[in-house]
Parts: C-alpha cells; sequence; structure tokens
C-alpha cells in the first residue's frame, strides 16, 4: 500500500502454479482418471501408428494439393502399409495388434477473403474443394496393400478453424464441426470409392482424444497467441529482450490459467454450458494448438508437450507425432 496515495502498488505479478498431471491424480487418489470412461484399452503401446497433422491446410491455395500428393506418396503410403501388415484380422488372439494411423486436418480450409464473401457462389467452390480432397485421398495412385486406398487404411479427422463453415458461430467456442452440406462431396467420394468403408470423422476445436495407454491429446485451432499480444503490456525492454519466447510464454499461460481461452467473453465469446471443453484440468499429455498467428514450435511445461503445426498453406508445415515414444517432428514438405 502507497502510503502517500492510498493505492496497491503491484511489484510483481504472476500466474498460478501448474499442476502437473501426476500431481493431480495423486491427489485424487492415485488413481488414473480418465474422462472418456472407467476403464481404457491395455495393448501395446510400440504398435500405436503415428499422426500426420496438418493446421491451415487451406484447400483453395494452388499449392496444397501437389504438397499433399507429395506427403501422401512418400510418407503415408509407406506408413499405412507398415501398420496394416502389423494388424491380426478380428477375433484372432484378441483381435487387432496394431493401431490404424492418423491423418488430422485442421482448418481454416480456406484462405482467400473472397471465399467468405458471396455466401452461394463460395459454397459451391468449398464443396469442390473438399470433393478434390475426397478424390486425392482415395486415387488410385495411393493403393497401400490389397487393393485397399490409403483412406481406407488410416483415420482421418478434420477439425474447423476460426473462419470455417460451422455449425453455429465459428467465432464462439468450442466451435461446432464443419457444416454438412459443404463436406458433403467430400464423405461422397470416400464413400463411393471405398465401398463405404472410409467415415472420416468432423470433430470439435477443441477436441481431446485418448491414444496409447490412457495418455490424452487435446487439439485445438485458434489465434491465440495474437489474442495474447494484443491484451499483454510489455515493456520496451522486455520486447527487445533476446530471451523472450512468445511461444513459451503462451504454453505456460495457457497451462497455468487451465484453460484454452483465458480470455474476457469480449475478447474470446464462447458458449457457457460448454466452457468446461476448454478447461484444461487435469493436464492432458500432449496439446496441440493450430495458432495461424504463431511460428510453428514445440516446447514442454510441467510436462505436458505442447506444439504449433505451422501453416500447411503457406509454407508447408506440418507435424509427424509419434505416440509410442512421444515424440514430435517438425517437418516441412517440399
Amino acid at each position: 500500500m502507497d502510503q502517500s496515495s492510498g493505492f496497491f502498488v503491484v511489484d510483481a505479478l504472476g500466474h498460478p502454479p501448474c499442476e502437473s498431471r501426476h500431481a493431480v491424480f495423486r491427489m485424487m487418489g492415485g488413481t488414473h482418471h480418465d474422462v472418456f470412461s472407467d476403464t481404457y484399452v491395455d495393448r501395446d503401446i510400440s504398435h500405436d501408428s503415428p499422426w500426420l497433422i496438418f493446421s491451415d491446410c487451406h484447400l483453395d491455395s494452388p499449392a496444397t494439393f501437389p504438397r499433399l500428393r507429395s506427403i501422401l506418396a512418400g510418407l503415408a503410403m509407406p506408413m499405412c502399409a507398415h501398420y496394416h501388415a502389423l494388424r491380426k484380422p478380428d477375433g484372432i488372439e484378441g483381435g487387432l495388434e496394431a493401431t490404424r494411423p492418423v491423418i488430422l486436418f485442421m482448418g481454416d480450409f480456406f484462405s482467400s477473403s473472397t471465399t467468405r464473401a458471396k455466401a452461394n457462389s463460395i459454397a459451391k467452390s468449398q464443396q469442390f474443394l473438399f470433393g478434390e480432397l475426397g478424390a486425392t485421398l482415395c486415387s488410385s495412385e495411393f493403393v497401400v496393400a490389397e487393393n485397399a486406398s490409403l483412406a481406407s487404411l488410416c483415420d482421418l479427422l478434420f477439425i474447423p478453424g476460426p473462419h470455417d463453415p460451422t455449425i453455429g458461430s465459428s467465432a464462439a467456442l468450442p466451435r461446432a464441426r464443419l457444416v454438412d452440406y459443404i463436406v458433403r462431396p467430400l464423405m461422397e467420394n470416400l464413400a463411393a470409392k471405398s465401398n463405404g468403408t472410409v467415415l472420416p470423422y468432423f470433430m470439435t476445436s477443441p477436441v481431446r482424444l485418448r491414444y496409447a495407454q490412457g495418455k490424452e491429446m487435446v487439439i485445438h485451432r485458434d489465434g491465440t497467441l495474437r489474442k495474447m499480444r494484443q491484451l499483454s503490456r510489455v515493456t520496451t525492454s522486455a520486447q527487445a529482450s533476446e530471451s523472450l519466447d512468445a511461444s513459451i510464454h503462451m504454453a505456460k499461460t495457457i497451462l497455468d490459467q487451465g484453460h484454452l481461452a483465458p480470455f474476457a467473453p469480449v475478447h474470446s465469446p464462447r458458449h457457457w454450458n460448454y466452457d468446461h471443453a476448454l478447461q484444461l484440468y487435469p493436464p492432458p499429455d500432449v496439446i496441440c494448438l493450430g495458432d495461424h498467428t504463431a511460428p510453428a514450435f514445440e516446447t514442454c511445461y510441467s510436462h505436458v508437450k505442447m506444439f504449433n503445426p505451422g501453416c500447411f498453406g503457406r509454407d508447408g508445415s506440418f507435424v509427424l507425432f509419434r505416440p509410442n515414444m512421444g515424440t514430435i517432428e517438425m517437418s516441412v514438405a517440399p
């Protein structure tokens, strides 16, 4: 308290300390708290197949499909063939031994401002581009094994970005999945060329997924770093400091606050009935934060790995995540 003015003077301001995942479970009685069910699948995690993660997969960018075809041919096909060979037929010695590879696409799926200008003409363009994506994933050039297409041997996940057409408002969090009529051509192409065996998953943002033996990953697509920079009060000397890493500060802020959107509602509208989906308590093992306002990065804070795959539509950045080893490989498509 400043005696002369009667005001409190703040010398330092920080966040509450982040509790690690193990500390939270120990406080709960030493048992694993599974938000999905009472039990989890016990399997050999050495056969958990890798994940290919693309953020800002701009389908209207001329470079996107050539880059995607290059990655599918050089990386995804060998990966799917290898883990398909490890799978046992259903009903034999306990069923499946290896998991299916995962290809995860995050929005925004359209980059140009004109894509969001006129609803009718632009909706047809969006439908056409999603149809092209479905045709690419089931193309005859990507036949892996036993005349099976690439798409039929992996799980396809789609998570919308802040400007994608979603059910309800795409500005409010959590963000609902992509609207059905936009992705219908994608689903029709996948179904027609795979005899109905390919069922893509259209998910919300954020989404919490389970992998390996009870491990959890939270995936979220938003412009978080830009919002933090707009609302932060940083001195000039601190801005000039070479030790200042915005990505690490963003990870620390999110995990210390235990929330994916630690902002006032005016800066980050949300559906209050579903605000629990944005909370990070207990913290997951991995957080994938697709952020077009931040560079591609990987960091670890309080035993939680956080990474940003980068902008695939802009510079070809993507991530290969290996759940069996817990490694995150940052890559760039040619």
